[in-house]
Order: C-alpha cells, then sequence, then structure tokens
C-alpha cells in the first residue's frame, strides 16, 4: 500500500505549469483526477500502511469531497449567470437526472455483486439493509448530497430568478437547514461536514473578481493556521463529547476547516499547476471511479490472496476500479450519445 501512495506522490512532479486560470473547466479535470485519488486511497489504505506520514489519508477523505462540493457550487452559479432562463430549463435533464441515471447503474451493479456473493438472497434483504442506514453504494453519500442541494438550488432560483444574491443566501439558508436535520436523525457525520463549501462555491465565483485582483498572499498563512486550529478542534472535541449541541460545533468547526482548505487547495492553482495526464484521465471518470472503487474493496476483502497481502489489495483495487470506471464512463457517454440521435 505504501508503494502506491509514493506513486501517487510522485506523480505531482510532472508536468508541472505556472499561472493559467486556475478554476477553468480543463484545469478544474486535473484536479478532480487528483482529489478522487485522495479519496480512494483514503479508502483502501484505512489499517494498511505501514509509514506513519501515509495515516494522514485516514482523515483527509472529507476534505477532498469539499472541493468536489466547491466545484459544484461553482459550476452551478457560473452557469446560471450566463443565462438564467436556460441554464433553468435543461437544469434537471443535464444535471439531476444525468446524476441520477449513473446512480442507477451503480445501485444495478453493486445489487448483482451483493445477489451473486450471497450477501443478498432475497428482495426482503435489501429492504432490511437499507433501513439499518446502509448504503447500497458504497460511500455514495456525496452523490445523495448533490442531488438534494441541485433540486434545492433548482427551486430557491425559481423563486429569486436572477437576483443571484439571494439565491446564495437561500442555499446557505438550506444547507444550515438540512445540517441540523441531518444531526438531530443522527446521521453520520459525513453527510455535513464539509457541505457548506457548496455554498462556498458560489459565493468564491461572485467574489472571485476582487480576490484575484487584490494581493491576498499575507491571508494564506491566517487562512491555514484557521484550517489546523479548527481541523484539531473539531477532532478533540467529536472524540470527548457525544450531544446535539456539541455535534453541531463539530459540525461548524469541520466545515470552518473544510472551507479554509478548499480556499488553500484551489489558489494554490494561481500559481503552481499539476498537469499530469493521469490526472487529467482520472478527472474525467472521477464520478464514475468515486462510485464504483467501494465495491472492489468489498470483492478484494473478502479474497484471502489480495486481503493478506496490501500492496496486492490497494492495486488491484485500484487497478479494477479504474478500468471498470473508464468503461462505465463510455457506456454512459454512448447511451446519452444515441438517446441525442433518436430525438435529432
Amino acid at each position: 500500500m505504501d508503494i502506491l501512495i509514493i506513486f501517487f506522490i510522485i506523480l505531482f512532479l510532472f508536468k508541472i505549469d505556472k499561472k493559467n486560470d486556475y478554476l477553468s473547466l480543463e484545469y478544474t479535470k486535473y484536479l478532480k483526477g487528483i482529489l478522487a485519488l485522495v479519496v480512494v486511497f483514503c479508502h483502501i489504505q484505512y489499517g494498511r500502511t505501514t509509514i506513519p506520514i501515509f495515516k494522514i489519508f485516514n482523515y483527509v477523505g472529507d476534505l477532498a469531497v469539499s472541493c468536489f462540493f466547491f466545484f459544484s457550487g461553482y459550476g452551478l452559479i457560473s452557469q446560471y449567470l450566463k443565462n438564467s432562463e436556460g441554464y433553468l430549463k435543461t437544469f434537471f435533464r443535464k444535471r439531476i437526472v444525468k446524476i441520477l441515471f449513473a446512480y442507477m447503474i451503480f445501485i444495478c451493479i453493486y445489487l448483482i455483486y451483493y445477489f451473486v456473493s450471497g450477501t443478498f438472497k432475497s428482495f426482503d434483504d435489501i429492504i432490511t439493509f437499507t433501513k439499518s442506514g446502509s448504503l447500497i453504494v458504497s460511500h455514495s453519500w456525496y452523490i445523495i448530497d448533490i442531488i438534494i442541494l441541485y433540486a434545492a438550488f433548482y427551486i430557491i432560483a425559481k423563486i429569486f430568478k436572477e437576483n443571484y444574491k439571494f439565491i446564495i443566501i437561500g442555499m446557505y439558508g438550506f444547507v444550515t437547514f438540512l445540517t441540523l436535520i441531518m444531526i438531530c436523525f443522527e446521521m453520520s457525520e459525513f453527510w455535513y461536514v464539509s457541505i457548506f463549501s457548496l455554498c462556498f462555491g458560489m459565493s468564491y465565483k461572485i467574489i472571485q473578481e476582487k480576490i484575484d485582483n487584490k494581493n491576498i498572499k499575507k491571508y494564506y498563512i491566517i487562512i491555514a493556521v484557521i484550517f489546523i486550529i479548527f481541523e484539531i478542534l473539531q477532532f478533540i472535541i467529536n472524540k470527548m463529547y457525544d450531544s446535539i449541541p456539541i455535534t453541531i460545533i463539530v459540525a461548524i468547526l469541520k466545515n470552518v476547516a473544510c472551507i479554509s482548505f478548499t480556499f488553500l487547495i484551489i489558489n494554490i492553482g494561481k500559481y503552481i499547476q499539476f498537469k499530469n495526464p493521469i490526472f487529467k484521465f482520472l478527472g474525467k471518470i472521477s464520478l464514475e471511479l468515486y462510485l464504483i472503487h467501494g465495491l472492489f474493496e468489498k470483492v478484494f476483502s473478502n479474497t484471502n490472496f489480495t486481503n493478506n497481502n496490501n500492496f496486492i489489495y490497494g492495486l488491484s483495487v485500484l487497478v479494477c476500479s479504474i478500468a471498470s470506471a473508464y468503461l462505465i464512463h463510455r457506456f454512459i457517454l454512448m447511451f446519452k450519445g444515441s438517446r441525442e440521435k433518436v430525438k435529432t
């Protein structure tokens, strides 16, 4: 496992550029590829790495996901500002239906595995499994969050129309309400500890020109310190107490830490950009990679040959996940292309 992580780090040394559009659609593909790998390593190396510093991957999964939330929020408001009325007309089909379709494909794939492996023997087992709070598609809480947030954005945008400031305020209000609901229902913290980064992405787009035209290098250290302090505080408090008020405090601390981390990560792109072609390739299939790797975690954890060797386990999960993600991505594109041909 450690060898795979070292290889991942070495990838950063190849194809380094400077000072291009740090939030362009092109460069965010590279970032998504990096972040997708971080999430995968976060899950597959847990308890398997022998180098102490690599154990940091145990704690960076939600930070990486916060960047995905940021990109979603930034993209939402960017497209809306260009053509608000036209964007909303096709919003459900291009945003929500697109994600739902992909998600349903992965649900089918996971169900096939569960029935073949004997985990499920009847449809009653599926009901029992979901009632327990488990997700059929591993780690897919992010996708469910995104679908809910996209639906909320659509409704709020319909209400406030071209008043983008009220749309953003409305999204902050909705995310706050959603977070409190999740906390009251005692849902796992990963559902909400990075969710405000989507709203931050929307806000950042509005103030981006001011930020880019101002020398804010002196603030980077302050933001980095805020990130470290809030991250440590939420970790300590979370371990010491367990109550709704404390959970709310932890959620606030963690979201501030995630926003601070996201701000630092995206602003690194102003000065240095990691444009390894591997990252770009993975960025194009980041959604599929995110959703499929949990399946191969299960497959190879139940295989003695791979489970007993950390390197072989990690390599097997990584290779099979990337290959499967690519094939599923191609299938979705082909299906989309065939539908558009039928329409024309």
